[in-house]
């Protein structure tokens, strides 16, 4: 039997902070990678190119998310029809987005590494904050797996009216 949470004011605006902190550090990547581009041998690297479309595509659905939510927290319209949504539409393809770009992004760490390029070792360390922060962490059977916290705020969006299964709880975001 699935467990049933509520949706509130206090749900919604810890979603609305977590995706703040989440968007200080796409902001600080997305620094990084335009700083990356100025230098022509990216570009020949194809998981590169693929990292940077992902990722740009990810940090657009990413800032639809956090708008979406912050007329959500103004409203406090917690309704299920906004909740699905602010999941299917916007929540779900910025997590797929910035999911696959990492593991663009992992494909080609090695290089990054053996560059010695000071820019790519500061995108290296901002990757590695943004999954601290989302809760994404490296599996060995996919490339990324998100972790799922159990912790009650996150269950928010698991709601008897608005029925998202557990292990895509909100928490996980991004």
């Amino acid at each position: 039997m699935e467990t049933t949470w509520k949706v509130n004011d206090e749900t919604t605006r810890r979603l609305l902070g977590r995706l703040y902190r989440q968007s200080d550090e796409i902001m600080r990547i997305n620094a990084s990678i335009l700083t990356l581009q100025k230098d022509p041998a990216f570009y020949a690297n194809e998981n590169f190119c693929q990292f940077v479309w992902s990722f740009d595509e990810g940090r657009y659905y990413h800032f639809q998310c956090q708008g979406y939510m912050e007329g959500i927290v103004v409203t406090k319209d917690q309704s299920p029809q906004f909740l699905r949504y602010w999941f299917n539409r916007l929540f779900a393809p910025a997590r797929d987005h910035l999911h696959r770009a990492l593991a663009y992004f992992d494909r080609m760490q090695a290089k990054l590494e053996s560059d010695g390029n000071v820019d790519s070792a500061m995108l290296n360390r901002q990757i590695q904050a943004l999954r601290q922060t989302s809760g994404i962490r490296p599996t060995r059977g996919r490339p990324f797996q998100y972790a799922v916290d159990h912790d009650a705020r996150c269950r928010a969006i698991n709601s008897v009216a608005c029925p998202i299964p557990l292990h895509y709880t909100v928490c996980i975001l991004l």
